[in-house]
């Protein structure tokens, strides 16, 4: 006997909502980052210090598949803050109205007046971004390259209405506004698509669903796929308090770390220390293995993969721009880098490369900080966007 489909159908897309949240925590409220901290170091804590309420109303929009909401919301506060100051400033509230009727928050900075016909560059963040945080890197941006510009933020997150329960989701947004650019009458040629880390993947997998001729696009520290990237992290993370206690040390008298032929009481046994520590690293190398390729598996089979590589290989047919860093810190270089993956597949001809060097900027790292920190990328991705966009030398 069968299971009935809608309730088949129904617990599918609740996975997958689960996992999605995982992959674009912006959608939680408040401030994700802080959260997961807590939740990481201390969860059993963090959960109880909850109000019952707010959990019940959480679980309720969770299987609802509805966007999460708090009743008070600093967060949502300051950002509104940030959004007010560059209003100010002259860019444009706007929205963005999908297929499926969800309406997207969006911010403008239009062109300026001397281009006789509009150019844009369309923003497409990364899985903990909300534009307002960006507004500063947005406004140099569009100043720099003298184009408009459109920041928005995918459904569920900020102030957008929805909730992302599939990859299919983001596609459908960023389609939503490649469309409202055009029906603001910008021609293909003149639209930049600009897709940094997993708004990367999606963008390019939006572009190449579309064939699009024309739209530039510049993928920026992005991904082959997400089992890849998982598979990078996981395999990456620091070694375990476990695997530190255990490695070989430094003498008292400031000599070198054990070279194995001494022996040391751990658990109550003598141990060679070194023996030991390969061991223990041997197992947990194990360990995270079969992690990443359990959870790589769990986001394939709930349609979470966003193979960016086999988009490309469809062909993304206007120009194209690949940013990278072998340093990447989120997007491990061998393992899961997009740039990587078209070098080794020999599809890279007529892409114009550029590696981002710095190594981080006030606080973010190689893969998260503003690439206007980086003067030769910097440099190198606004002349592309210039050249490519045909806007005249002022």
């Amino acid at each position: 006997m069968s299971a009935n489909p809608g309730i088949a159908s129904y617990a599918f897309l609740l996975a997958a909502r689960l996992v999605g949240i995982f992959i674009l925590p912006a959608q939680v409220p408040g401030d994700p980052v802080g959260l997961i901290e807590e939740l990481f170091t201390a969860p059993l804590a963090t959960v109880r210090s909850w109000p019952s309420a707010l959990v019940r109303q959480l679980l309720l929009q969770l299987v609802r598949l509805e966007k999460f909401t708090l009743p008070e919301d600093s967060q949502l506060v300051r950002l509104h803050t940030m959004r007010q100051r560059y209003l100010a400033a002259g860019w444009e509230a706007t929205s963005v109205t999908t297929p499926d009727a969800v309406v997207l928050d969006a911010l403008l900075r239009p062109p300026p007046a001397a281009l006789a016909e509009p150019r844009f560059v369309l923003f497409v963040g990364g899985n903990f971004q909300k534009y307002e945080d960006w507004l500063p890197y947005f406004d140099a941006y569009a100043r720099a390259a003298g184009v408009g510009f459109l920041a928005f933020n995918f459904r569920g997150v900020g102030r957008s209405e929805g909730a992302v329960c599939c990859a299919a989701d983001m596609l459908t947004d960023v389609h939503a506004c490649i469309d409202a650019l055009l029906a603001r009458g910008v021609r293909p040629a003149h639209l930049c698509v600009h897709g940094f880390s997993i708004g990367g993947a999606v963008s390019a997998l939006a572009l190449a669903s579309r064939q699009q001729p024309g739209v530039a696009f510049v993928s920026d520290r992005s991904l082959r796929s997400l089992p890849h990237t998982i598979y990078g992290m996981v395999r990456g993370l620091p070694p375990s308090g476990a695997l530190e206690a255990a490695a070989p040390r430094a003498d008292d008298n400031g000599g070198g770390a054990d070279d194995g032929e001494g022996v040391v009481m751990m658990h109550g046994r003598w141990v060679r220390p070194g023996l030991r520590a390969a061991a223990l690293r041997r197992a947990e190398c194990w360990v995270r293995g079969a992690a990443a390729a359990i959870a790589g598996a769990a986001v394939r089979a709930l349609g979470w993969e966003l193979p960016a590589e086999a988009g490309w290989a469809a062909r993304i047919p206007g120009p194209k721009l690949v940013l990278y860093h072998r340093a990447d810190n989120v997007v491990h270089y061998e393992a899961a880098s997009l740039h990587l993956a078209l070098k080794d597949a020999g599809d890279v001809g007529d892409v114009q490369e550029v590696e981002v060097r710095r190594l981080g900027h006030r606080g973010w790292g190689p893969h998260d900080f503003p690439l206007v920190a980086d003067e030769v990328a910097w440099k190198a991705l606004i002349a592309r966007v210039r050249e490519t966009l045909g806007v005249p030398d002022s």
